[in-house]
């Protein structure tokens, strides 16, 4: 029995501990693992296991979890339960600031098993969903498999094409291959030979000018929200930190008075110099204290307001920065998709006046 606690006991403490971050109040870090949460919507608690979620977002106005499956669930965060070189440890929602989770490879593995051993056969949204998401998290290999399952499901235009991106396939003739296989014949010209010259150069054009479109309007909306977020979370993190210091510095102020009030309180001298001296220091030190006391309250305040809206900023900055760099993905997946189409659409020797090109590529990037 005393073996196998022992060994029980090396487990523990062999385990490795992931790179989330929780951040305190105060402002103290606590790297370790994030190992579940207890999260309340609309009433009612729930309890989380770490496999069961992937981000966790703390706001002034409320809360957000991630699930696995990408869901956004919002309501309040109840408590953390970290597991760092310290131990185990349950935290209050009102004793956090912030929760970075970074999951390894291996936890991100077993939630990729766990997703694809819930896909019905032939379901290819969820086929490709799970290679997005693979692809998202750096699961390369598992990506590419699940994209291949979902051109075998034969799927509509929008996804294959999203599919065969996603595998880094080119469209050749008419068809899909992949540049990389070394065992593919040399490009047959022959189908583009059939086309217009001069709607395939205005077709390569107007690709290549709405590429530029799309990453110009993507840089224009990252640079808005910088200097419309940006400037006001970096005022209130200076202001937040310097709150911080002057309250921090109060406090021990306060501390070194209390010693030294103590340390006088319980000291008596036998010569009257010595003993006067010392009661005028103890009431000097006394008044001083109590001029501490009375600004300490003031001062709380202040310093609670800046980290309300420290947070408040960086919270609205970062979902503004989501959602951003989310349109953008959508942009470019509708962009890939209408540059294919309009190659599909030619290569069928079908004519296109350059207001329909420009029709289908501004609705893919509006």
């Amino acid at each position: 029995m005393r073996h196998v606690m022992l060994l029980a006991l090396v487990f523990c403490v062999q385990r490795p501990l992931c790179a989330d971050t929780v951040t305190l109040r105060d402002g103290t870090p606590l790297p370790g693992t994030v190992e579940r949460l207890v999260f309340e919507r609309k009433g009612a608690r729930k309890t989380l296991a770490r496999e069961q979620f992937r981000e966790v977002r703390l706001g002034p106005d409320g809360d957000a979890v991630r699930l696995d499956d990408g869901e956004l669930v919002s309501g309040r965060l109840v408590s953390l339960t970290v597991r760092s070189e310290k131990g185990v440890g349950t935290h209050r929602r009102d004793t956090l600031a912030s929760a970075l989770i970074a999951k390894t490879e291996d936890e991100l593995r077993a939630v990729y098993r766990a997703r694809k051993a819930k896909i019905k056969a032939g379901d290819a949204d969820a086929y490709y969903a799970l290679a997005a998401w693979c692809r998202e998290n750096g699961l390369k290999l598992q990506a590419r498999e699940m994209a291949t399952r979902c051109l075998e499901t034969v799927p509509r235009l929008e996804l294959s094409v999203l599919a065969h991106s996603l595998l880094g396939h080119e469209l050749k003739d008419g068809k899909w291959v992949d540049p990389a296989d070394p065992l593919r014949r040399p490009d047959d010209t022959t189908v583009y030979q059939k086309i217009d010259p001069a709607l395939l150069r205005m077709w390569n054009e107007l690709s290549a000018e709405y590429r530029k479109a799309l990453a110009e309007k993507t840089k224009a909306a990252r640079a808005e929200i910088k200097t419309t977020l940006g400037e006001p979370y970096e005022k209130a993190r200076t202001d937040y930190q310097s709150k911080k210091d002057q309250l921090d510095n109060m406090l021990s102020q306060k501390r070194e008075l209390q010693r030294e009030i103590r340390r006088d309180r319980n000291r008596s001298y036998s010569d009257d110099d010595s003993e006067d001296r010392r009661r005028d220091r103890l009431r000097r030190n006394r008044r001083q204290l109590d001029r501490l006391e009375a600004r300490l309250p003031k001062l709380r305040e202040a310093s609670d307001k800046a980290t309300k809206d420290y947070l408040k900023t960086g919270v609205a900055a970062k979902s503004a920065l989501d959602k951003a760099k989310s349109q953008a993905s959508a942009r470019q997946e509708k962009l890939t998709v209408a540059i294919s189409r309009i190659e599909r659409i030619l290569v069928l020797n079908r004519k296109l006046t350059e207001a329909q090109m420009r029709a289908i590529f501004e609705d893919a990037i509006k």
